[in-house]
């Protein structure tokens, strides 16, 4: 018959640490890992500047009220077709009309294919011209200006049927 031999308690707590430090360990690493993938995956900053100048684009190009060419018999804008005579600052600003806007201003050019200009407007104009030389700068952040650009290939109305490009610069100032 075997003799079972007694484990002292000094021996016990030494084979329990043993197997617990790396349990430990392992758990720290594991812990860690969580909070970095939960840092690195959750958006604590939204930049919608590009997405609002966007908008701001598709509005003045699409809406029935804005620069497009109007067909009453259709009762429907037509895309790519500019009307030059809506081409004003008075028809951008009614189009949009905010109160107290101070979050976008935008400049619209309509060139031939010379690169002659045909017909220039601008929204919120005041604002336009006080924010063109803080984009200008190139200044980031909550004192800057962001300038987004685009250019787009289109027809217009002008005593006939004309192709040209319509720019657009619009100026956000920085959050």
């Amino acid at each position: 018959m075997k003799k079972i031999r007694k484990i002292s308690k000094k021996a016990q707590v030494s084979s329990l640490m043993t197997i617990t430090i790396p349990r430990l360990l392992f758990l720290v690493i594991v812990l860690f890992s969580v909070v970095f993938l939960i840092r690195q995956f959750v958006v604590s900053n939204l930049n919608v500047q590009d997405v609002q100048a966007e908008v701001f684009i598709d509005r003045v190009l699409y809406s029935p009220n804005g620069v497009l060419y109007f067909d009453s018999g259709l009762q429907r804008a037509v895309p790519g077709l500019i009307d030059t005579s809506k081409l004003k600052t008075e028809v951008l600003d009614s189009l949009m009309d905010y109160k107290n806007n101070n979050f976008i201003a935008a400049n619209i050019t309509l060139f031939d294919t010379k690169n002659n200009i045909v017909s220039s407007a601008a929204y919120n104009k005041e604002s336009y011209l006080n924010w063109n030389p803080i984009a200008l700068s190139r200044l980031q952040g909550s004192g800057g200006v962001k300038r987004t650009t685009k250019t787009i290939l289109v027809n217009y109305m002008d005593s006939g049927l004309h192709q040209g490009y319509l720019r657009f610069e619009v100026l956000m100032p920085g959050n």
